[in-house]
């Protein structure tokens, strides 16, 4: 059996948009849709619960309201303590599936106890690849290029792209670090050995510590666009929490260093990261402030 979990906040269009999308393409394997509404408060789990409200009776869809909107983390973690799955299908509300690529992806697993963690070829509207399907972890090496813009220049040049991994063939399936949480397929067997997403996680970044941990389990994680296609509508939640998702994507950024990396290097280094991204959050607010004032 599959469970999908889908954290709703705010995005009845493209919430309705990824459960119809999963009703219409997996057809294989037996499946549940949970789906944890953050008090989005605005009345878009009512209208979903109206539209499902016969997939609700067969118990095919749930929705689980939660009091308070505790993040990405925590909404997933509510989905996963009523699942009944053998496998765990992570999906934004803001994702669409096409063609079999969640039956494909089981099939691929079934067959490959050593993967950990598998996900598809995530594109946006315009065919896009979005680029977090496939990454390296952040260490300050990896984040110093990537944020010199080094990988842009030298696309092809494996040691300015540790982090995008873009001189990886986008149509061609990769071992890689770390996979996005907007699709992400997980055998329940490994998250019994991992644990599932660190709460301290907002919303950001908790992918990146879940792929770390399952490497550290001694699994593997694939990027595999030959499972099929997932469109990414990327970032609608966050539309309606500017200035939250940008102290969050910052906040992210330290919560996985110190856990993963503060032990590693000399105090210089930790005090250099931390002022680092205290830096590019005042750069990226400051900015935001201005476009905005020449938007009006």
């Amino acid at each position: 059996m599959i469970s999908f979990i889908i954290v709703h906040y705010k995005t009845y269009e493209y919430t309705k948009q990824a459960i119809q999308s999963i009703l219409n393409t997996v057809k294989t394997y037996e499946f549940e849709v949970i789906v944890v509404d953050n008090a989005s408060k605005d009345g878009s789990l009512g209208l979903l619960e109206r539209d499902y409200h016969n997939e609700k009776d067969a118990k095919l869809i749930q929705f689980i309201e939660s009091p308070i909107n505790g993040g990405f983390s925590y909404g997933n973690n509510c989905g996963y303590r009523i699942a009944q799955g053998e496998y765990i299908v992570l999906i934004n509300s803001d994702a669409e599936l096409t063609g079999d690529v969640v039956d494909n992806a089981i099939d691929y697993l079934e067959k490959n106890p050593e993967v950990g963690a598998v996900t598809a070829r995530l594109i946006n509207q315009y065919g896009e690849l979005d680029q977090a399907c496939k990454r390296g972890f952040p260490n300050p090496k990896s984040a110093l290029v990537y944020y010199l813009k080094l990988g842009r220049l030298f696309p092809k040049f494996k040691k300015f792209n540790t982090y995008k991994l873009n001189h990886l063939d986008e149509h061609v399936r990769h071992r890689v670090e770390a996979i996005s949480g907007a699709f992400m397929v997980i055998p329940r067997r490994v998250i019994e050995q991992t644990g599932f997403f660190d709460e301290t996680f907002f919303m950001y970044g908790e992918d990146l510590d879940l792929c770390y941990r399952i490497h550290e389990a001694g699994f593997y994680i694939e990027y595999n666009p030959q499972l099929g296609d997932v469109i990414h509508y990327k970032g609608q939640s966050g539309k309606r929490l500017k200035f939250k998702t940008t102290y969050e994507f910052y906040r992210a950024m330290l919560i996985f260093y110190d856990k993963h990396y503060k032990e590693r290097y000399p105090l210089w280094v930790n005090i250099a990261v931390r002022c680092a991204v205290y830096m590019l959050f005042i750069v990226k607010l400051t900015v935001g402030q201005i476009l905005t004032l020449f938007k009006r």
